[in-house]
């Protein structure tokens, strides 16, 4: 992987870095580096906050599937303090891919302090399609059993 030069970049980096680590210390160590100490993070599923109890549920993530691995799937862009980008949760060898997006806020010194994440694609619009409501997504929805 290319090394990522802007702030930002190296920051979330450091996030997936974090995600895929394969033991608990190396997770938090990872998260203590891109995040402030009181993280404050929202899926579909999960809420927590801090550094611990965000690399506790990454960890749980394990217990549904142990081989998987998430990549950062888009550029990342944002303005002043707020950035977005996209993500692929990939597991059972690499049939099953989640993507989902995140939305998060860094302080004055470019670490996480918010991170709200989303499961699933944004669905398109057909033209002249009345704007509605997409899918609700839970675990269960958006997580194939393997």
């Amino acid at each position: 992987m290319t090394t990522p030069q802007s702030p930002i970049a190296r920051t979330i980096a450091t996030y997936f870095d974090a995600w895929n680590e394969t033991t608990l210390e190396g997770c938090k160590k990872k998260l203590d580096e891109a995040c402030t100490p009181n993280v404050a993070y929202r899926d579909p599923v999960h809420t927590c906050s801090g550094t611990s109890e965000l690399a506790t549920r990454i960890f749980r993530s394990r217990d549904n599937a142990p081989d998987y691995h998430v990549e950062v799937s888009t550029t990342v862009d944002g303005y002043d303090r707020t950035f977005r980008y996209g993500w692929l949760f990939v597991f059972g060898g690499g049939v099953h891919r989640l993507p989902g997006i995140d939305v998060v806020e860094v302080d004055a010194d470019g670490r996480i302090q918010t991170l709200v994440s989303f499961f699933g694609p944004v669905v398109p619009r057909a033209e002249g399609e009345a704007l509605r409501e997409g899918p609700r997504w839970t675990l269960a929805s958006a997580v194939p059993t393997v």
